[in-house]
């Protein structure tokens, strides 16, 4: 069975639900989500096989697509 796909805009109202999304293109393991840094404030995170790093900036083609999909 297919997961449900949606566009970027969808994925970051879900992350900001506290939801964890990823691209189907993403390796396995890897996701996105929003988590509060050092000083309190929201950062766009990936995990990447259990590491996670604050993304500091977002390609067009992921910003785009349409291949977005809660994990």
């Amino acid at each position: 069975m297919s997961k449900e796909t949606f566009d970027f805009s969808e994925a970051l109202r879900r992350m900001k639900e506290g939801k964890k999304v990823k691209r189907k293109i993403f390796a396995d393991g890897t996701y996105a989500y929003i988590d509060n840094n050092y000083l309190g404030t929201e950062m766009l995170m990936y995990n990447i096989v259990g590491r996670a790093t604050p993304v500091l900036w977002l390609l067009p083609e992921t910003i785009l697509a349409t291949d977005w999909e809660e994990v």
